[in-house]
């Protein structure tokens, strides 16, 4: 019994799925994946939301084998073996523990965007949103579940409007984007916007909170993957017709599209509001998700036993403030080395690609059907193939990996020592 409790419904999960699919990558991933695709980048987004199509299948089977706050973790013990398994809490703190402090930033310099600040203004907003996303979740699930479903419905309808905004002016440029076809360009492209899709895996980690996990947690995903990838592309598509190639900024861009409408100080001051809310509950879905799997993690021994356990609300309190410590701590040094910053998020989409790697080849593994089987080895060779795009900064999911399974190993070792 791991003394969390199930109240989460469809309604809550549609939200966490939001939350967790969309949140802050739709401030920047148009751009970056503009900046790195060129014109082939609408190519590379058709590309990227096919493939997970068959993984929403994958997905299921795998919700339906670990239905508890394991998540994908337990996924890839039933494939993989514990050792790889013991990687995952590493794995994933290791990219969100920069994924979600930059994405604080990046809102935060929307925000000194439209009201002006430097440096120190951006690193106190982004640690304030940090802090409300944290505090969010320490009050409990029934006012976690309530806040997300507020932020998620007006974030989703401030996107609208700013698709509804922009799209006037782009419907008639929209026919002179000719991809070039550069297979190259358009896996760079796929490996960043896979982000945007990336939630699937912080979801499996709230199963054991679904009143129903087999049958809402997939629901949830399905539909807030069709909202969210929607909206991505439309936006993407609405950005590359409007913005010149040569004008891209690939943090702040889709403040961008706010600059080239009739109604600037509307569309600015919508666009401020869209990253905050944007990133606002993408920490909070984020911070619940993680924690849970660093409350299971300190429960099984792969992170320290301190996190196991659940304070009086049934929320794991000591993750929640760890993960608190973690991302002020990252905040602080991307603010000190602002040049890391662009390559942090190309690592944070490698890091994602890597953790579904790791999935599918369980899944194929485990697998019983053949054609299930199949599945998984095809979309996982697509997925190293697609790898290789990503030079140096797959060694840094590579390391990660190897040094929790050795750690596991060789806590394992002891133990057999310590028995006999």
């Amino acid at each position: 019994m791991t003394g969390l409790k199930r109240k989460l419904t469809i309604k809550d999960g549609i939200a966490l799925g939001i939350g967790s699919i969309m949140g802050s990558g739709i401030l920047f991933l148009p751009s970056l994946s503009y900046q790195l695709a060129g014109q082939d980048v609408l190519t590379a987004w058709a590309l990227t939301t096919a493939f997970c199509v068959p993984l929403l299948l994958i997905f299921s089977d795998m919700v339906k084998a670990v239905p508890n706050e394991h998540g994908i973790g337990g996924f890839l013990e039933l494939g993989l073996g514990k050792h790889l398994a013991a990687s995952t809490p590493i794995l994933l703190l290791g990219t969100v523990g920069i994924g979600m402090p930059s994405a604080a930033l990046i809102a935060a310099r929307y925000l000194t965007r439209y009201i002006g600040g430097g440096s120190l203004v951006a690193a106190i907003t982004a640690l304030a949103l940090i802090a409300v996303s944290v505090a969010a979740n320490l009050l409990g699930v029934r006012t976690g579940s309530l806040f997300q479903r507020i932020v998620a419905f007006g974030l989703f309808v401030l996107g609208v409007a700013l698709f509804a905004l922009t799209l006037p002016l782009a419907l008639p440029k929209l026919a002179d984007i000719h991809p070039v076809w550069d297979l190259k360009l358009i896996l760079t492209g796929s490996v960043v916007a896979f982000w945007a899709f990336a939630g699937f895996e912080n979801m499996t980690f709230t199963a054991g909170e679904f009143k129903n996990p087999h049958r809402d947690i997939m629901v949830s995903i399905a539909t807030s993957l069709l909202l969210c990838g929607a909206l991505y592309i439309g936006l993407t598509a609405n950005f590359v017709a409007l913005i010149p190639a040569d004008r891209v900024d690939t943090i702040v861009g889709l403040s961008q599209l706010a600059e080239v409408t009739s109604q600037k100080a509307a569309a600015a001051f919508l666009v401020t509001m869209f990253a905050i809310g944007a990133v606002l509950i993408n920490l909070t879905s984020w911070s619940w998700g993680i924690s849970r799997l660093v409350f299971a993690s300190g429960g099984n021994g792969a992170l320290p036993r301190y996190f196991g356990v659940l304070s009086k609300n049934d929320v794991p309190k000591r993750a929640l403030l760890g993960m608190f410590a973690l991302f002020s701590t990252v905040v602080l040094l991307a603010a000190i080395f602002p040049a890391w910053f662009e390559s942090g998020l190309q690592v944070v989409s490698t890091n994602f690609v890597f953790l579904y790697l790791l999935c599918l080849v369980s899944y194929a593994i485990y697998s019983k059907n053949r054609w299930k089987k199949a599945l998984g080895v095809v979309l996982s060779a697509l997925l190293v193939f697609t790898l290789t795009t990503s030079g140096w900064l797959l060694l840094y999911p590579i390391a990660l990996t190897g040094l929790a399974a050795l750690r596991s190993w060789k806590s394992e070792r002891h133990e057999a020592k310590g028995e006999i």
